[in-house]
């Protein structure tokens, strides 16, 4: 449900609640275009501006889009933030999201090249990210190795660029083993779900 405003150049949903057996979104979410035309080619001309906050997605809602994504079907994410832009170069801030059993990230997110992930590019600055290897395997898509685990609960303030499976983290990491001040490469092989 939601208060909608529709046209040729545009459709806007304030006080909106979209729930689906898996998702619960709400808030506004405003979507802008030049005409009925541009919807065909929704990712890269439907401009969007959306206010989420209370917002809980299952990622299998999120592979009805992006099909790559389909292996973290299993994930629920809470969500408060801002989003802007297409959804091939999106700006998000005053992102608060929680996931798994023991992560939680605040900061800020460019991401182009959606939906094809494998080709998207993150730009991420962190305010402060904190996370487990229980909860990042299933949004990898493979298992931590070892000594992985052995570093417990990971924090980290600082900023993410790059690709999901390679990416630069320069920052601040703390864990149960230690601290340690970074500018690293992290590339991740690929499995075949």
């Amino acid at each position: 449900r939601a208060r909608a405003c529709l046209s040729s150049t545009r459709l806007h949903l304030d006080d909106l609640l979209i729930q689906t057996p898996y998702s619960l979104i709400g808030n506004r979410i405003h979507m802008n275009y030049q005409s009925w035309d541009d919807l065909a080619d929704f990712n890269n001309k439907v401009w969007l501006d959306g206010q989420l906050a209370d917002t809980k997605v299952n990622m299998r809602d999120i592979a009805y889009f992006a099909p790559a994504l389909s292996y973290m079907k299993q994930q629920q994410v809470s969500i408060q933030t801002r989003v802007t832009g297409t959804v091939s170069s999106l700006r998000i801030r005053n992102l608060d999201v929680s996931f798994g059993n023991q992560s939680s990230f605040m900061g800020s997110v460019n991401i182009v090249g959606l939906p094809e992930i494998d080709e998207t590019y993150i730009d991420a600055s962190v305010k402060d990210f904190y996370t487990h290897a229980s909860d990042l395997e299933p949004i990898i898509g493979t298992e931590m190795p070892g000594m992985i685990h052995r570093l417990g609960q990971i924090d980290f303030s600082g900023a993410f660029n790059g690709f999901v499976t390679d990416f630069v983290a320069y920052g601040l990491f703390k864990t149960q083993v230690g601290t340690v001040r970074t500018d690293m490469n992290l590339k991740f092989n690929q499995t075949e779900s």
